[in-house]
């Protein structure tokens, strides 16, 4: 509550402000609620989805959709959940996986250009799944996901994301990275991210206007 004293405009200490209510399933604001339009399917390989704490609690965050929609789809808080981020890089440390990141950085090879023998041969994906800026912080603080091969998108439509905004003209959102990604290794489409996708955009663009 705001009150005016004497001109002076202060802020009353007692008020409560209220919380958005969550869904208890897909844990996005009610008003956002997405889960009638999940659609499970299995990935060709299992994926890693890195975030750091304020990601995971981005109401507009994508990668929560990946983790619906994708049942060997990984979540990883890189920043509290330090169980999963230990036994994640000792799989990438593991003689017996291929564990290969998706990301931009100065070394990754561009997909469409890899062979056959080359893309049967990685056996998990990891994604970065925050901002470009926290994406380097991660990174640095964990330089051993630094430290995989890693591969990139090229030539990919403008973001369809167009409710959160990015510093990148050509920055996509998680779940459309994840999807391209996937169409472009196995040529592996899967609607339901779309669909849910689409449903969240919906509900954020009614929730704004309302």
């Amino acid at each position: 509550m705001v009150k005016i004293i004497k001109g002076a405009v202060t802020i009353d200490t007692q008020t409560t402000v209220q919380k958005r209510d969550i869904c208890a399933n897909c844990h996005y604001p009610t008003v956002t609620c997405i889960c009638h339009a999940v659609v499970k399917v299995e990935a060709p390989v299992p994926l890693y989805l890195l975030q750091d704490k304020w990601e995971s609690r981005h109401a507009k965050n994508t990668g929560k959709l990946v983790g619906m929609c994708i049942t060997n789809a990984n979540i990883i808080n890189a920043d509290e959940d330090t169980k999963a981020l230990c036994e994640l890089k000792n799989l990438c440390l593991s003689t017996n996986s291929n564990v290969t990141l998706v990301f931009p950085d100065d070394k990754a090879l561009p997909i469409k250009t890899l062979k056959r023998t080359h893309v049967s041969a990685i056996t998990h994906l990891i994604f970065i799944d925050t901002t470009w800026k926290k994406a380097t912080r991660l990174l640095a603080l964990h330089p051993w996901i630094g430290s995989l091969e890693s591969i990139k998108l090229e030539n990919v439509a403008l973001s369809r994301y167009e409710i959160r905004k990015s510093k990148h003209d050509k920055g996509i959102s998680t779940i459309e990275a994840v999807e391209e990604t996937l169409i472009q290794l196995y040529g592996f489409r899967q609607q339901g991210l779309d669909r849910c996708f689409d449903a969240l955009k919906k509900h954020w663009r009614a929730y704004q206007t309302s």
